[in-house]
């Protein structure tokens, strides 16, 4: 019988950030200050994530603090989630300034007909100028949708 794993540690979406912050900086002390943290902290956040990979990701250089090749690998998809998050917060703040845009919604045939239109109705009364559009089809459909970015 195979040896049971040991589950990894989970990695924390704060854990990402920080990395991003002292790989684009190239240092844990600037990275503290734009993250308004203290440079022990920083350090902590790096050394849980290394301990979640299982790899060193940042080493000393001179002065200076670089990515290791794994940690280059990771940095690709930290700076894409930081992105995000940016882009979420400014959508988040646009939608209590009484937001414009489109939101494209999908549901399945019975969340369709009898609970998108409540809820669609609902947030049309509290953002009108967000124009919602409703897309109905199978859920399997609707999760390759929501995979492929077609559907919010």
């Amino acid at each position: 019988m195979p040896e049971p794993r040991k589950p990894e540690p989970p990695v924390k979406s704060q854990q990402l950030r920080v990395f991003e912050a002292v790989v684009r900086r190239k240092s844990f002390t600037a990275a503290a200050r734009e993250l308004t943290m203290s440079q022990p902290a920083v350090s902590w956040h790096v050394r849980a994530l290394e301990e979640a990979c299982g790899v060193r990701l940042v080493e000393r250089v001179g002065k200076s603090t670089v990515a290791t090749p794994a940690g280059t690998s990771l940095y690709s998809v930290a700076r894409h989630l930081v992105n995000v998050e940016r882009e979420l917060r400014s959508v988040i703040a646009g939608l209590g300034e009484g937001a414009r845009g489109s939101l494209t919604v999908g549901a399945n045939t019975t969340g369709g007909m009898y609970v998108a239109p409540l809820v669609i109705r609902a947030f049309r009364d509290a953002y009108p100028a967000v124009e919602v559009r409703l897309v109905i089809t199978t859920t399997p459909a609707i999760l390759e949708q929501i995979s492929g970015r077609s559907v919010d």
